[in-house]
């Protein structure tokens, strides 16, 4: 049977966990940034340049550049940092399931020197939240089943994520555009006014909106089509029974390497959408692989 809910809790795998949330928490940080410079203060500077005239044309410029920093500086940073992220997820990965660094795909692994220097990020608190990171059910099946069992977990937990920020980022920007420009019609704005006080700060705030948007949804469609490749390759080894072909194993290999460059290629979600449904997400992630165990007949 499989040692993977054991082993998952050694020091050496729960080192590299606490390195991928410390990267997340600077990666993080970088969000919030975004956020509040291409988000929070064209908002505020929209409202307030209802009052203050001359504040409107500072509005329209400070709009301009927040957007050309964005994508020149904190992007490309921030995708850097993602990237990093999906290293050390694939480290622990690997070391865990017992399964070849595929160093083509993957590159070089971390030093371990900045493992430890990451994992100085992550709070005392996470650290805490970091054990059974996958589902204890699979200590009752072999090994490859329990890898197929994790991974499909990765691609559930990180879909349901991705969803709900998708729907936020629609909702934002259409909420704060009417709110807007309702307020600009009570002032009896003239077009000039109108142009420099809401469209202005308005293309600010819908381009990083949709465009996070759009990239949730490529990110949701593509978990969508590896996790269906996740569903066969644990049908055909259900009905292998005890017998493993070597095109299962290297099939295992072959997923792994299809998580590590979405997972390197994928947006940050949502920090708060995150927190908001972590517990109802890892409920539904136990209950599904105790499920999948059950109808397999493990437990």
């Amino acid at each position: 049977m499989s040692d993977i809910c054991q082993r998952q809790n050694e020091d050496h795998f729960q080192t590299l966990l606490s390195a991928r949330a410390g990267v997340y928490r600077i990666a993080t940080v970088w969000q919030i940034t975004q956020v509040v410079l291409t988000l929070i203060i064209p908002v505020v500077l929209s409202v307030l340049s209802l009052h203050f005239a001359w504040l409107r044309p500072y509005v329209a410029c400070y709009s301009l550049v927040a957007s050309v920093l964005d994508i020149l500086l904190i992007d490309r940073l921030i995708k850097k940092l993602i990237k990093q992220s999906a290293l050390l997820s694939e480290m622990f990965d690997v070391g865990l399931f017992a399964i070849p660094w595929n160093a083509f795909v993957c590159g070089k692994p971390m030093q371990p020197e900045d493992v430890r220097d990451f994992s100085k990020y992550c709070s005392s608190a996470n650290k805490a939240k970091l054990l059974d990171w996958y589902p204890v059910a699979i200590a009752a099946a072999p090994n490859d089943v329990a890898t197929l069992i994790c991974q499909r977990t990765n691609l559930f937990y990180d879909g349901r994520v991705r969803g709900r920020s998708a729907w936020l980022l629609l909702a934002f920007p259409i909420i704060y555009t009417v709110i807007i420009l309702a307020l600009a019609l009570w002032w009896s704005l003239s077009f000039n006014d109108l142009v420099l006080t809401v469209v202005s700060p308005s293309a600010a705030v819908l381009i990083w909106s949709l465009r996070e948007r759009f990239r949730q949804l490529d990110a949701i469609a593509a978990g969508e089509s590896l996790r269906n490749e996740v569903e066969k390759s644990w049908q055909s080894l259900i009905q292998g029974g005890e017998t493993r072909s070597a095109e299962d194993l290297s099939r295992i290999r072959q997923l792994q390497d299809s998580i590590f460059l979405r997972r390197s290629q994928n947006p940050l979600p949502l920090p708060f959408i995150y927190r908001f449904i972590r517990s109802n997400s890892e409920d539904a992630m136990n209950f599904g692989a105790e499920k999948l165990l059950k109808d397999a007949g493990y437990k």
